[in-house]
């Protein structure tokens, strides 16, 4: 079966300070964020549509890419 759509469409970066996190994007590329709670923000303004999950275990710099 050959890929009829190969670009990404949703990215998820995890975080163990999702203030931080919205501070950079915002001051660097004028991202856009919106609060789901706490623990979840999702983005936009960056040409692709994810967000940030707030994570507490060592692996905070695992990404889910969609």
């Amino acid at each position: 079966m050959k890929p009829t759509n190969n670009h990404i469409s949703y990215i998820e970066f995890k975080a163990t300070n999702i203030e931080n996190i919205k501070q950079f994007y915002t001051h660097c590329f004028q991202w856009e964020f919106t609060d789901y709670g706490p623990d979840y923000t999702s983005f936009s303004k960056s040409g692709l549509f994810g967000g940030c999950l707030l994570y507490t275990s060592d692996a905070a710099d695992d990404l889910l890419c969609v």
